[in-house]
């Protein structure tokens, strides 16, 4: 990806040689929390807050691309993204994979739609497309699993002027 400047937060050491040498990127051992708190990362803890990340690694930069897979805390910040502030770093796009069903720290069906919804109710984000997905479809091992659903969603910001001159308008 000659183009882009690629950031990975993975609390896994599996992928680091594949964000940093095949993307050409930045490996942060972590992961990302759906929580406000900000808290100190240390060797020990390496756990980030969603705003926290945001104003450490982009302070003054635009984020053209965001890929959210953070097992369940997408729930978590949802709302940082429907209300999203001016303080924070533009996002352009983001892609949020929701698992389903939702188990923590949702406990309704009603609750997270009523989430997924607010993104769209404060009109920062467009919903250009989404994807279903089951990850044992295909296996023969479903009555053995349950199986584990999840849906993704692809969102462009509709209220940046400059997002919306490099992603949807041309000129």
């Amino acid at each position: 990806m000659p183009q882009c400047k690629f950031l990975g937060v993975d609390p896994g050491i599996t992928n680091k040689k594949l964000y940093e040498e095949s993307l050409g990127g930045q490996f942060i051992y972590g992961s990302i929390e759906g929580y406000e708190e900000k808290i100190n990362i240390s060797t020990t803890d390496t756990k980030i807050g969603f705003n926290q990340f945001l104003l450490q690694y982009f302070q003054n930069k635009t984020i053209d691309l965001m890929l959210i897979d953070i097992e369940w805390s997408e729930y978590k910040i949802l709302p940082t993204l429907a209300d999203y502030k001016s303080d924070l770093p533009p996002i352009c796009q983001f892609n949020v994979e929701l698992h389903w069903p939702p188990q923590r720290p949702v406990t309704t069906i009603h609750e997270a739609i009523y989430m997924i919804m607010d993104v769209f109710r404060k009109r920062q984000f467009l919903l250009l497309n989404s994807e279903y997905n089951s990850i044992y479809s295909g296996l023969k091992l479903r009555s053995l699993v349950e199986e584990e659903k999840y849906m993704r969603l692809f969102f462009i910001n509709i209220n940046s002027d400059l997002c919306m001159k490099k992603y949807l308008c041309s000129g």
